[in-house]
């Protein structure tokens, strides 16, 4: 009898311990503190679409052409993976990172990675593309999907590629940022190309606030 009792002591330690364990690595797992540099920036950008989810496109459907730098979409019926993303001929999707999970508040979580163009046999060194992927889920259950390419297809120089912030904290005194902020490259402001150096610039100093987040 004391064997067994011994034998089943030791049985439920080391089942509370891995359950201990288990709980832990959830937690670690939904803290920021794990993320890397690029993962913090990432999920910044993330917040702040999700306050002007309204100014972004949904995307209803599989998109069919590659993504320009600094697109921004979500979806709440099509969830994003690297099968249903568009593509090329020689190279794939590919995810580089682990999945990480955090916490968004109100009973909301994201788990986020990021993936990269990965080459296929016998094909030339694919373009060094970046796309981030958000799964968010309510109370367990998924909401939306998100989607952000921070590095794609080349823009028109006609056209000013409006990016996120990275995690550069805004005066709390200002004025808050305006919806144009969320614009998609495709509604970015155009720039007239002519020779007209003063309306070009105009049309910088018009949108001021974009100084830190606009592509180069």
């Amino acid at each position: 009898p004391m064997f067994v009792f011994v034998f089943v002591v030791v049985r439920v330690s080391i089942c509370y311990l891995v359950l201990l364990w288990v709980q832990v690595g959830h937690f670690m797992s939904d803290t920021s503190d794990v993320c890397s540099p690029e993962q913090k920036q990432a999920l910044e950008i993330l917040k702040e679409s999700l306050l002007c989810l309204s100014e972004l496109p949904e995307l209803r459907s599989r998109p069919s052409s590659l993504f320009e730098t600094g697109y921004i979409a979500y979806s709440r019926t099509l969830q994003f993976t690297k099968d249903n993303l568009p593509g090329e001929r020689g190279w794939s999707w590919n995810q580089s990172n682990g999945r990480i999970r955090i916490p968004l508040g109100d009973s909301r979580v994201v788990c986020m990675y990021k993936l990269n163009p990965r080459k296929k046999r016998h094909q030339p060194t694919p373009p060094s593309y970046k796309l981030w992927i958000f799964s968010i889920y309510k109370e367990g259950e998924r909401e939306m999907d998100v989607l952000w390419c921070e590095k794609g297809i080349s823009t028109s120089d006609d056209f000013i590629v409006l990016e996120y912030p990275s995690h550069k904290k805004r005066n709390s005194t200002s004025a808050p940022p305006s919806t144009r902020s969320c614009s998609t490259p495709e509604d970015a402001t155009k720039v007239k190309s002519d020779d007209d150096k003063d309306s070009h610039i105009g049309s910088i100093e018009e949108y001021a606030f974009f100084s830190s987040i606009c592509g180069p």
